[in-house]
């Protein structure tokens, strides 16, 4: 850090010194060089203290050697200029005013944000570092809003100059000269000069980004259809290694654009926030904010250099809020978490009007789990290298098409865990691999229950099997593939565990290496299983450990297929190295080709792709089974090429020439799927997934329509004109903001004091006579929802948003006493106990929860139903409910209760983490049956089980559980089964229980 002991007096005291080398090195402009070398200490004073005098004179020196420069510079500069040239005329002086005049108000018109960094950087010289420090923001958010600033700036002197690029720059190349003026002088001068130079400054900042793109841009499209954005220069945004400037090689260059030109900076929004804790609805300070936007994809088949995801962080304040600002617009993980473990999680769109979000703190922070345990057939635990293929809601699949597994190493215990992991939240579906360094392999499928975490399965593992058999129906065997998929799976594609085997010249076929399970063969290449059977086929060969296996059927039919053969070529006729090419066969229909570019269909489990890439000369080669194809060319900063419908015969030879003109891109942001057609070329559609911001490249130049599709049919809303090396930007989701005004009542009276609020917005409280007034974005294509809370509980949810919305429900009285009947404080929460049937009374739908004090609630309930229920738990864990039902007064009393300190070790001694320990009272005054399913199905109904995982130490402790008989089970990660014994619960005392699994 500088020092900042130096006041101007103390420098004054050096004032002979720095005199007399100022006459020695400027003597005639002594004066100016010493105030010069006095204002330059006062703005940047040394880092340490030390010598004073050789501080300032080499602050003196450098600043001549400058100006010395500057002088040889500017006698060069004349001499170059015509004779005629050198007084401007009047007319010149005033169009480089007007100019200078246009620039002043377009960075006095910027938002807050950006024109505070325009001028800390260009009037008082900061580096990004420094006004970081002084704005609070990191040094790459500084350099992104300059860029945002900068190129605001220039597209407003375009605009303003009908387009033209040239008609500004001009005059601005004039303030280059005044921003190489000599020192200033002392006085009134002084302050001139200082104006003059941080204006030239900034001018010349514009002067140079402006040729940075070296070509003016086109017009601008009619802003009532689609707005571009300004293309940012590529050297600013893209890394040295990624830039686009030398031509292909060996191709000749070719005129299109390249992937740095599209690159596009979407526009602003911003997100303001109140973080409250669960229960008191208290607001939560120093809570860690951290938002991230959802990649926008580009093409699926060739994926091209898309925009950086934006990340932000924050702290919020005392009161709870946080706000985050120049967000681009788009989708967002919102995720919020505190020291002590309490999390919350939201995923929400900003837009351009800033969006208030509220988030609720809950003691859950994991965001999902995933255990595996590799064992041998005795049930030992074994290290191994473990494979996780999944599919997540939030995070698609893992494992599947071009995404790859979730890999690690099984410990010496057999446990492999993947803990509050965002792709683990929830997981839906999954497949576990492991391999032993001996050669071992074992397959499991990893089974959810409505996606809830967490999930776990056993891997074993075995000598591997091998299947064998014969393939028939072809004159020759080259070129033709065979692969084994886990048929348990009921996915294809994840290389995972899709094997792939070795087919000899007379078509027999073998395919080693396999974890015993039952697997469905797939012929691929320049074939296909005459019978059509290739994924969800009815006959399955099982593979048994250590054996061979024939194929069932043993032997198998083919049809011959054919070989594809093309080249790319630019509009120019030079052939284009390294395009991708990639033959897509779908098993939708004719009629849902548009799905091509669909951002939610690029798993394998959706499509069968086979790709290639272009030699020098630009030629291709692809063996293709039999059967309709559809064909997409791409290569960076052309125009895709795509083929629909192609049909590929037996035995054929299929030559094609591609021709790719340059290309643009669109980026839609949108709440609903957009469908995409050029006019032209009406065969050629694209789908976009909505729900967020959608980018695609790779696209033609010309209109092109934007629509939905249902039946087959396309039907147009919105036509878009796209431009080469451009992104052409369109919203479809620009939300309208407006207060809603309304008044909160109950059988006519009025209910003050209650949170209102939309969906996950920002709430506000009624006033006494019931009244309220909210902010709201409306965004088309969504149905909100009026969320009404008291105490942290949600009682009502309309969808009737202003005016007088008149309450249903009823008021309930909710008390908690202990077994003498006396208040006793617990944490109430309420919410459906549905569960299928079972018997714990863990709260779903949960409508929220808060902390009774006093012992005593009274609460208004809309929408309360037979399976409606408040579970009130008392400090000592233990755990009573009720169902709501037609009750008015509810009273739920506090039961004594003990708890199980549970130990489980597996037969090697070694602990076992990870394991699921329920505990279950008998409930009854009677002698509880010794046999655990005889126990399960007679215990009262009104008791609860009790749920814990054991740590890495095996142990778990599990509170609340009520005195008596007790059924204790560890249940055995993905056998379906459990050890079980029954323990003696004591109020108030602590049980030790040691599980030793197969034992």
């Amino acid at each position: 850090m500088r020092s900042s002991s130096h006041h101007p007096d103390q420098l004054l005291t050096h004032a002979a010194f720095l005199r007399g080398l100022a006459a020695d090195l400027a003597r005639g402009d002594a004066d100016d060089l010493q105030q010069a070398t006095f204002a330059a200490a006062l703005r940047r004073p040394p880092a340490h203290a030390g010598n004073e005098r050789g501080w300032l004179a080499t602050i003196a020196a450098n600043l001549w050697r400058n100006e010395l420069r500057g002088r040889s510079r500017r006698r060069r500069h004349e001499a170059q200029r015509p004779a005629g040239d050198a007084v401007p005329t009047p007319a010149e002086i005033a169009e480089r005013e007007e100019v200078r005049r246009r620039v002043v108000a377009a960075v006095a018109a910027l938002p807050e944000t950006l024109r505070a960094v325009v001028v800390l950087r260009y009037y008082e010289g900061l580096e990004s570092a420094a006004i970081g420090a002084r704005l609070q923001l990191a040094p790459s958010t500084v350099r992104s809003r300059l860029q945002q600033a900068v190129g605001r700036l220039r597209a407003q002197l375009d605009e303003q100059h009908g387009g033209s690029r040239a008609a500004w720059v001009g005059p601005l190349l004039a303030w280059q000269h005044a921003a190489q003026t000599p020192l200033p002088v002392a006085g009134t001068r002084r302050l001139a000069w200082l104006a003059t130079a941080a204006a030239a400054t900034l001018l010349v900042a514009l002067v140079a980004l402006a040729w940075s793109t070296h070509e003016p841009r086109p017009a601008k499209a009619d802003a009532s259809v689609a707005r571009s954005e300004p293309v940012l220069p590529a050297g600013d945004l893209v890394p040295a290694a990624e830039r686009v400037d030398a031509p292909r090689d060996p191709a000749p260059p070719s005129p299109a654009a390249t992937t740095a030109d599209l690159l596009w900076q979407p526009p602003l929004g911003a997100l303001r926030g109140l973080v409250v804790a669960a229960g008191d609805g208290a607001p939560v300070p120093a809570a860690q904010v951290v938002a991230r936007r959802l990649q926008a994809p580009s093409s699926p088949y060739a994926p091209l250099r898309s925009t950086p995801a934006a990340e932000r962080t924050t702290d919020t304040a005392v009161d709870g809020t946080f706000d985050l600002f120049d967000l681009p617009v788009g989708d967002y993980d919102l995720d919020v978490s505190t020291a002590d473990g309490r999390h919350a999680w939201v995923r929400l769109p900003v837009g351009e009007t800033p969006r208030d979000v509220r988030l609720t703190l809950t003691a859950r922070a994991c965001r999902g789990e995933v255990r595996v345990r590799v064992v041998d057939g005795s049930g030992r635990g074994l290290t191994a290298a473990v494979q996780v293929a999944v599919h997540s809601r939030r995070s698609g699949c893992f494992g599947w098409d071009r995404r790859p597994p979730l890999e690690g190493t099984a410990g010496d215990d057999g446990w492999f865990v993947l803990r509050d992991r965002a792709e683990l939240d929830p997981i839906e579906s999954g497949v576990a691999v492991a391999r032993t360094e001996d050669g071992r392999v074992g397959i499991a499928k990893l089974w959810t229950a409505h996606g809830t975490t967490p999930t776990s399965t056993t891997v074993t593992v075995a000598a591997p099997g091998t299947i064998v058999g014969v393939l028939s129906g072809l004159p020759n065997y080259a070129g033709v593939g065979i692969v084994a998929h886990a048929s348990q799976t009921l996915v294809f594609g994840p290389d995972c565990f899709a094997v792939r085997g070795e087919v000899a010249g007379d078509g027999s076929f073998r395919i080693e290496g396999l974890p015993p399970a039952d697997y469905k063969l797939q012929v691929t290449g320049l074939a296909r299983r005459a019978d059509k059977e290739q994924y969800w086929n009815t006959t399955t060969t099982t593979v048994a450990a250590g054996t061979v296996t024939s194929s069932d059927p043993p032997v198998l039919a083919c049809i011959a297929g054919a070989r594809l053969h093309g080249i790319v070529c630019d509009t120019t006729g030079r052939p284009i190295a390294g395009a991708s090419v990639t033959a897509v066969r779908p098993w939708f229909n004719k009629v849902s080709r548009y799905v091509l570019h669909h951002r939610e269909r690029e798993a394998s489990r959706w499509f069968r792709t086979v790709a290639g890439t272009t030699a020098a000369d630009g030629t291709y080669e692809l063996a293709l089974e039999p059967g309709e194809w559809h064909l997409i060319a791409l290569a960076p900063g052309h125009a895709m090429d795509v083929h629909l419908g192609l049909t590929i015969g037996g035995g054929n030879r299929v030559d094609l020439t591609h021709t790719l003109p340059a290309d643009g891109g669109i980026a839609v942001r949108s709440v609903t799927s957009v469908v995409l057609r050029h006019v032209d070329r009406p065969d050629e559609w694209h789908a976009l997934g909505g729900g967020g911001v959608d980018e695609l490249r790779g696209l033609r130049a010309g209109s092109w329509e934007l629509g939905s599709v249902d039946g087959g049919t396309f039907t147009p809303t919105t036509r878009v004109e796209v431009a080469v090396g451009r992104i052409t930007w369109v919203d479809l989701a620009r939300g309208e903001a407006r207060e809603l005004r309304g008044v909160l009542l109950h059988r006519g009276e009025p209910l003050a004091d209650h949170e209102v609020q939309i969906d996950s917005g920002r709430p506000t409280r009624t006033a006494a006579d019931g009244s309220f007034v909210l902010p709201h974005v409306a965004v088309p294509g969504t149905e909100p929802r009026l969320v009404v809370r008291r105490h942290g509980i949600e009682v009502a949810a309309t969808e009737q948003l202003e005016g007088v919305i008149e309450l249903g429900g009823r008021r309930i009285e909710i008390e908690t006493v202990g077994a003498d009947g006396t208040p006793q404080p617990a944490r109430i929460q309420i919410g459906s106990t549905f569960d299928g049937g079972g018997r714990r009374y863990d709260v779903e739908h949960n409508r929220g929860s808060t902390q009774l004090a006093t012992g005593r609630l009274q609460l208004l309930l809309c929408d309360v139903d037979e399976f409606s229920a408040v579970v009130a738990t008392f400090a000592d864990g233990s755990r009573t409910h009720a169902r709501i039902g037609d009750a008015n007064h509810l009273r739920l009393a506090h039961r004594p209760a003990g708890s199980i300190a549970v130990r489980v070790l597996d037969v090697g001694g070694l602990p076992v983490a990870g394991q699921r320990v329920t505990a279950l009272g008998w409930g009854h005054a009677g002698e509880a049956p010794s046999d655990a399913n005889a126990f399960a199905d007679g215990c009262a109904d009104e008791d609860e089980v009790v749920v814990g995982t054991t740590d890495a130490d095996g142990r778990a402790e599990l509170r609340g559980v009520l005195p008596g008989p007790t059924l204790l089970r560890v249940w055995v990660a993905g056998s379906g089964g459990a050890e079980a014994r029954q323990v003696a619960v004591t109020a108030g005392t602590t049980t030790p229980v040691e599980v030793v699994l197969g034992r």
